[in-house]
């Protein structure tokens, strides 16, 4: 029995040691050692865990979690008046997922979605007033509609030496 009690406990408690801890790190403005800016988490000497950015007002800046050194969830970001700025899905670093941005009144400006740091799907461009302003379609990074405009190009025809506009 007493073999029992110690196997569940060393079971329980010694992957713990082996793993280490997760350790509150607070960095501190420069120049006013008594206001946080910096307040993360960390293990093994990479941030892992809760992660939150200050103003110097005190006002939370952005929050989000990070696993081994790399961004792992929801970031939030603040405006200094407090009204949300972007709201980005992330995943071992790279964006992935949902993508929104506000303006400083804290209406929606842009919505879209990453799949590993690129552009996919309908993404939808707001004006201040709600309006929608643009709407693009991105396939794999690249923009499919609507179509990029191409740039014209100028070429020297060699005969008659006129200036000649095509299109690439």
């Amino acid at each position: 029995m007493r073999f029992l009690f110690y196997s569940i406990l060393f079971g329980i408690f010694f992957p713990r040691f082996v793993a280490g801890q997760p350790t509150l790190k607070k960095i501190t403005f420069p120049n006013d050692t008594t206001k946080i800016e910096y307040e993360y988490y960390t293990l093994d000497g990479q941030k892992h865990g809760l992660y939150k950015w200050y103003y110097d007002n005190k006002q939370l800046r952005a929050v989000g979690f990070f696993k081994h050194d790399k961004t792992d969830s929801l970031f939030v970001s603040y405006f200094r008046n407090g009204h949300k700025k972007s709201e980005v899905m992330f995943h071992e670093g790279a964006m992935h997922g949902s993508y929104k941005t506000y303006f400083p009144t804290g209406k929606p400006e842009i919505r879209g979605q990453y799949d590993h740091n690129q552009k996919q799907g309908k993404w939808v461009y707001l004006t201040d007033n709600g309006q929608i302003e643009r709407t693009e379609v991105y396939e794999n990074g690249k923009l499919i509609s609507p179509k990029p405009k191409k740039e014209p190009t100028v070429s020297q025809d060699s005969t008659d030496n006129q200036n000649n506009i095509e299109s690439k």
